[in-house]
C-alpha cells in the first residue's frame, strides 16, 4: 500500500493517521465521541487523502459503540476516495508497540463480567481473542511477562491505549489478517442462549 489512512476508535483517545510511502505523515489524537472528534482533522487533510488507496480501521476488541463509529467513517471515506477498507485487530497496535516482547498478554473490560484476551509474541498474534471470565482474567494475567490493560485494570501491568499510527505501522510490517471480519469483536452471545459470535 503506498498510501493509506488508519483509523482507531476501539478505546480513548481515538486516533487517525495517514501513511504515504511507509511513512506517517499526518494523524491526530482525539478526544470525545470519535463521531464528531474524527470529522474536523480528517476535513483539515481532505486535499492529501487523495490517492489513498485503503482505510484501515481497528476492530477491537474494545468499546463496542466506538467502534462501530470507526467502521462507519471508514466505509464512508473509503466510498469518497473509491478505495478498500481492510479490518485490523485493534490490539496489534499495542503489540508492535511491544514487538520485542516474548510474551505479551493484552486485556479489555468486555463487560457482563467478562475480559477480552489476546496475546502475542514478538509483535506474533499467539492467542486470537477470546473472552475470559474474572476468575481466571488475573491467573491469566500473571502467565504473561507483560499484560496490558486497555484502559486501567488492576490485575495488568500497565494501561495503554492502541493508536493509528502503531496500527500502521504493524500493517506496514506485515500482512492484513486473514478472515477478519469487517465488524467489531464483540465475541458475547449474539442471542441469549444463542453461540457466540467468534474472532
Amino acid at each position: 500500500m503506498k498510501k493509506f489512512l488508519v483509523i482507531e476508535t476501539s478505546a480513548e483517545p481515538a486516533s487517525w493517521a495517514l501513511f504515504a510511502d511507509g511513512e506517517r505523515i499526518a494523524g491526530a489524537t482525539v478526544s470525545g465521541r470519535a463521531s464528531g472528534s474524527l470529522a474536523p482533522g480528517l476535513r483539515a487533510v481532505s486535499g492529501a487523502l487523495r490517492g489513498v488507496t485503503a482505510v484501515i480501521v481497528g476492530v477491537g476488541p474494545g468499546s463496542f459503540s466506538g467502534i462501530r463509529v470507526g467502521i462507519a467513517t471508514a466505509q464512508g471515506l473509503a466510498a469518497a476516495l473509491g478505495c478498500r477498507v481492510i479490518p485490523a485487530r485493534s490490539t496489534r497496535a499495542l503489540a508492535w508497540r511491544h514487538r520485542a516482547e516474548p510474551d505479551l498478554g493484552i486485556f479489555a473490560d468486555a463487560r457482563r463480567g467478562k475480559f477480552f484476551y489476546t496475546a502475542y509474541a514478538g509483535g506474533a498474534l499467539v492467542t486470537p481473542t477470546r473472552l475470559v471470565a474474572d476468575d481466571e482474567v488475573r491467573q491469566l494475567a500473571t502467565r504473561h511477562h507483560l499484560s496490558l490493560g486497555v484502559g486501567p485494570l488492576p490485575f495488568a501491568t500497565r494501561a495503554e491505549s492502541p493508536s493509528a499510527a502503531d496500527l500502521g505501522r504493524a500493517m506496514l510490517d506485515g500482512p492484513a489478517e486473514p478472515d477478519l471480519a469487517l465488524e467489531p469483536i464483540y465475541l458475547h452471545d449474539a442471542t441469549p442462549g444463542g453461540p457466540p459470535t467468534r474472532r
